[in-house]
């Protein structure tokens, strides 16, 4: 007998809720690509449990973050960046720290060469 899991009923609250909010948003602003700060502004006037704390409001920051993932990936505009900048391996390595002070040991195991 397998137990089926549902959803909690703060978590189907806020999916309905911002499904139709990002619905009605790009249904009155159809220009691409989607302006996310005007459309998380648009989600967050609609947050539906009172108070913004505990587990209700864990839960909806949880689906407006799975909610905008499409929107993150697919549709950003160029004129906003990503505020996460990833690391890269192909940026290059990072700078050498300057010398230590005369008289200060470091840890640099850069042992000459004889």
């Amino acid at each position: 007998m397998s137990i089926i899991r549902r959803s909690s009923r703060w978590r189907e609250v806020a999916q309905k809720r911002i499904k139709k909010v990002i619905k009605l948003y790009l249904k009155a602003n159809p220009e691409r690509p989607v302006n996310l700060n005007a459309l998380k502004k648009e989600i967050s006037k609609a947050y539906p449990f009172g108070e913004r704390k505990n587990h209700p409001y864990k839960i909806w920051l949880s689906e407006v973050k799975n909610q905008l993932k499409y929107y993150e990936t697919i549709r950003f505009d160029p004129q906003q960046p990503p505020k996460i900048k990833l690391y890269s391996p192909l940026r290059g390595k990072p700078k050498k720290s300057p010398p230590p002070p005369p008289g200060q040991l470091s840890l640099d195991l850069d042992i000459p060469k004889k």
